[in-house]
């Protein structure tokens, strides 16, 4: 199993690759400046990172009671995933961007990004989470209906003419 972390600025450029390699060909694909600019605006991102290589256990026993939060991120290999969310938007909060990268689809990691947003939503009493998905993305659209979310209306053109969005939300209990 892996471990979720809070994002820190070196992890920013490995969070635009994944952004880049998900299966899906974004309209407006994070950049560097787009990253920086969202945490400036108060976002948070989350990393998913893979467990420690059996490497640095096999040559280290030592490392074998250790937990994955006790390895520098270096040591855990690369992001798999990570989530960009805005924990205060309107009535509830916002998931502004989920991605995982192709290879690591399908493992419980997007739904571990997830799972993490919830919980800072309910950390700041907010009880909804709206998000925009393409309305082309039909593997992201199927995912979020499986995670509890319903759709709740169309933003026509946001990602250029004919580019629709599709809003979604889910009531938290």
């Amino acid at each position: 199993m892996g471990l979720l972390r809070e994002a820190t600025e070196a992890d920013f450029e490995e969070i635009v690759e994944i952004s880049k390699s998900d299966g899906f060909e974004h309209p407006n694909t994070p950049t560097l400046e787009w990253v920086k600019n969202r945490c400036v605006l108060g976002d948070r991102f989350y990393v998913y990172v893979g467990d420690a290589p059996k490497s640095c256990i096999s040559e280290h026993p030592e490392n074998q009671t250790k937990k994955p939060e006790d390895f520098r991120g270096e040591e855990l290999g690369d992001i798999k995933g990570f989530i960009c969310f805005q924990p205060k938007f309107a009535r509830g909060s916002r998931l502004h961007f989920l991605s995982v990268s192709q290879s690591e689809q399908g493992k419980g990691i997007g739904s571990a990004l997830l799972e993490e947003a919830e919980k800072m939503s309910r950390n700041h009493e907010k009880n909804l989470i709206y998000l925009y998905v393409h309305q082309k993305n039909k593997k992201a659209v199927n995912f979020y209906l499986k995670q509890g979310f319903n759709f709740s209306g169309i933003f026509l053109d946001k990602y250029g003419e004919g580019e629709n969005a599709l809003l979604m939300c889910k009531k938290l209990d």
